[in-house]
């Protein structure tokens, strides 16, 4: 509706963005689209002289914010919801959440997989046993491997030869990561943690508060408990 009546220029593609962003991740159009849809388009413009206008010609994302959407749907993301985010395990909207900390990747040229920092195939009886896990930790271990905190963007072909690479050995080969430091910040793993699979937890943990700070940055964050 408003690129219909407004003027689209590149000084308002990342409130564009913002606003597909937290819509997708609140989910804000199940169950009751149409009039989440309603909602928006009647907050975007003003009756004139039985006709509609825009209220302003310019999009901003804090004008949808104020918008009351039916059903106490909110555009508002908060801290607990990062949170949330965080414990999404591998699908449709992890792999979102993945290409806000991948922003440089072509998307539309490269076919991306999400991958297992730590192998999805040593998540087992056998791999626990190689690595000296306690049975008591294999089912925390289990319910941890596909969530965000475990997973990366690669290329198909990359993730194919990674396959069940232990995480400590794929990321010294340098004829696949020639320069680690940049492939640690770059994909969020912290400097402070041992590689190995028996040290997943505090990889885990520590990666998690990488991805939280990030998103922080990255989203637009309420905390009026209020709402």
């Amino acid at each position: 509706y408003f690129i219909k009546g407004g003027q689209i220029n590149p000084a308002i593609e990342e409130e564009i963005k913002q606003f597909l962003i937290h819509g997708f991740i609140k989910q804000v159009y199940g169950g009751q689209g149409d009039r989440v849809l309603s909602n928006i388009r009647d907050g975007l413009r003003l009756e004139e002289n039985d006709n509609y206008k825009l209220k302003n010609n310019k999009f901003s994302f804090d004008d949808i914010l104020s918008i009351r959407l039916p059903g106490n749907k909110s555009f508002k993301i908060t801290n607990d919801d990062i949170d949330e985010i965080l414990d999404y395990k591998k699908g449709a909207y992890s792999f979102m959440v993945l290409t806000l900390l991948y922003p440089h990747f072509k998307y539309d040229q490269i076919k991306f997989h999400q991958d297992h920092l730590h192998p999805h195939g040593i998540f087992n009886k056998t791999g626990f046993n190689k690595n000296n896990i306690q049975e008591t930790e294999w089912d925390n271990f289990i319910n941890l491997k596909d969530r965000l905190p475990n997973l990366q963007l690669l290329e198909g072909s990359e993730n194919e030869s990674k396959n069940k690479t232990p995480l400590k050995e794929w990321i010294v080969k340098k004829d696949i990561i020639p320069d680690l430091q940049k492939y640690k910040n770059d994909n969020f793993i912290p400097n402070n943690v041992d590689l190995d699979f028996d040290k997943f937890q505090l990889f885990f943990n520590e990666r998690r508060g990488l991805l939280k700070n990030r998103l922080t940055d990255i989203l637009r964050i309420d905390d009026d408990k209020t709402e």
